[in-house]
């Protein structure tokens, strides 16, 4: 298949009825649609076309598959170094005002109100962005990881 009719095909996803949609993916899968959701089809669909026509290494993608999947895993995992244990009061002086947050299992309380990041309750307390954990004086290169 050449470059302008897989183009062309991929143009025309979003013009086929639901049911030719469902009919191209039992061609291109060999097995049932999975429940009707007509965008993520046409993208399977799309990539599965440019797979066939372009070729796909497997070996390739399943390598960048685990790089990411680890890279995730390594960043939540720095992440969570820096969280301090649930119920710590976090305090800090900003502008004579002293302003405190606790560590709650699921986000931060500041003034009765959860925040879901320390950011965005640095960007609550002084109107500019913030790194969460450097307003509160959590990341620094000689803190000591747990």
């Amino acid at each position: 298949m050449d470059r302008e009719n897989v183009l062309s095909k991929l143009a025309g996803l979003t013009r086929l009825p639901a049911n030719e949609l469902k009919d191209m993916w039992r061609d291109l899968f060999g097995k049932e649609p999975p429940t009707f959701n007509r965008n993520f089809m046409e993208a399977r669909i799309a990539y599965r076309i440019q797979e066939l026509a372009f070729g796909g290494d497997v070996e390739k993608i399943t390598k960048r598959i685990k790089n990411i999947n680890q890279h995730n895993h390594d960043k939540k995992f720095r992440r969570e170094a820096y969280r301090p244990p649930v119920g710590t009061v976090l305090v800090r002086e900003y502008q004579s005002i002293e302003h405190r947050v606790r560590v709650m299992h699921d986000g931060f309380e500041y003034q009765g109100m959860k925040f879901t990041s320390l950011s965005a309750v640095a960007y609550k307390i002084t109107g500019t962005k913030w790194n969460g954990l450097a307003f509160f004086g959590l990341k620094s290169e000689k803190r000591m990881k747990l």
